[in-house]
């Protein structure tokens, strides 16, 4: 039976019995390659999942199931810049350390949620806000690696495995080819795994339908865009595990 903590950490200290139960379940599924064991953490306690509950969850995880790769996402949002700022490596084997790449901001996610003003519709590369109150600076290739700094020094000083959980673009941001084509040729040149948001799901981040096509819906748009060209030609390089 699992017993839950109330109280203001209790989200978070509620991760490690809700995984310790679903790795006892799951360890022989020879389909279940990893456990992400929490998206995008943030919030006024998630100082408390990075310095406490998550070596935790990993610990109780790995009393169980000593095979099955553990991806830890850092708080805040699993972003690449400030989450990565003050991480200290977990305790544990096969541990893979994410994040998660929609940097600009602004970019990426114009004419939805915060961004649907005009001032937002703005091509890639060019001066572009990261987020609504950045001010606007020149987003190139450079700009985002120089945003993946932190992760980049991460994986040099301690020779973890970093996988790119999310990353993606809005479709009808003018250069999103470009924008996706600059963020792969980095993931790969530093040797990181990674996958796209989003295929099937609202097609506004769909690489299979145009810049034009209606915002709504789901499935297959069934167009050979310049996005799904970028996309298809680096998974042509997958290879077996």
């Amino acid at each position: 039976m699992l017993r839950f903590k109330d109280g203001d950490e209790g989200y978070y200290a509620n991760v490690a019995p809700v995984w310790e139960h679903l790795a006892r379940r799951y360890r022989d599924e020879k389909q279940v390659l990893a456990y992400d064991i929490l998206n995008e953490p943030n919030g006024h306690h998630a100082r408390v999942w990075r310095d406490r509950f998550a070596q935790e969850t990993v610990d109780r995880i790995r009393a169980v199931d000593p095979d099955t790769w553990i991806i830890y996402e850092p708080p805040p949002w699993s972003l690449p810049d400030q989450a990565f700022e003050e991480i200290e490596p977990l305790a544990g084997d096969r541990l893979v350390y994410s994040f998660h790449f929609y940097y600009p901001h602004s970019y990426t996610h114009q004419g939805i949620g915060g961004y649907r003003k005009p001032e937002f519709r703005r091509p890639y590369p060019g001066m572009l806000r990261n987020f609504s109150d950045n001010k606007p600076q020149l987003w190139d290739k450079a700009m985002l690696e120089k945003s993946m700094r932190n992760v980049i020094e991460f994986r040099k000083k301690h020779g973890v495995k970093i996988f790119v959980g999310e990353f993606g673009v809005i479709r009808w941001a003018e250069g999103s080819d470009r924008w996706l084509k600059d963020a792969i040729e980095l993931f790969e040149a530093n040797g990181w795994d990674w996958t796209f948001h989003s295929y099937y799901e609202w097609n506004g981040w769909n690489p299979t339908c145009s810049a034009d096509d209606p915002p709504a819906g789901t499935g297959d748009g069934g167009r050979n865009t310049p996005m799904l060209q970028v996309l298809t030609g680096y998974w042509k390089q997958n290879q077996s595990l």
